[in-house]
Formats: structure tokens, C-alpha cells, sequence
């Protein structure tokens, strides 16, 4: 086989590994990317929605101090973006004498 007949057979199968249309298996991996981008919104939604019974809990604890309910409701901010750490190092050193 002469080189040139070798080099249109290779130009001819590269562009044809371009125009092959996307599997049905690619789609599928491309729509659990997709899922999995909603998963972590739900996760958020989930940190998020314990900031109100983190408030009511402040409220609770801290009575008529206002110093008290203000540390602690930010942290219970914290809670939104799942920081978990933060917020129990928060609300440690705040409830400390």
C-alpha cells in the first residue's frame, strides 16, 4: 500500500469518527449530569430549610437578651450553605461563658 493511499484511508475514517451521530448511552450519561446538578440544589434546600427551627432554638434559649439572639441567629445563617462546622463552632463559642 503507497503512502498516499494510506493517508486518504486515515482522512477518511477521522472524519468519519466526527459526523457519528451521539449514542443513546452518551445521552443517558449526559442526563445523570444533569440529575446529579439537582441533587446537590436539594441538598442546599435541605440546610436552608433548618434555619428557621435554628432561629425558633436561639429565640428559645436566649429569652429577652438581644445580644444573645443575635450571635446565635447568625449562626444559625450558616446553616444555608451546609457548613456544619462553622455553625457548631459558632454556636459553641457563643453559648460559652
Amino acid at each position: 500500500m503507497s503512502s498516499n493511499a494510506f493517508d486518504a484511508l486515515t482522512r477518511g475514517l477521522s472524519q468519519q469518527a466526527f459526523s457519528v451521530p451521539v449514542s443513546a448511552q452518551d445521552r443517558k450519561r449526559n442526563k445523570k449530569k444533569n440529575q446529579n446538578n439537582g441533587g446537590q440544589d436539594k441538598v442546599l434546600a435541605r440546610c436552608a430549610s433548618q434555619i428557621p427551627a435554628c432561629t425558633a432554638l436561639a429565640q428559645d434559649s436566649c429569652g429577652d437578651d438581644a445580644a444573645c439572639l443575635a450571635a446565635r441567629t447568625t449562626c444559625c445563617g450558616l446553616l444555608g450553605s451546609c457548613d456544619f462546622t462553622a455553625f457548631a463552632t459558632c454556636f459553641n463559642d457563643v453559648s460559652a461563658p
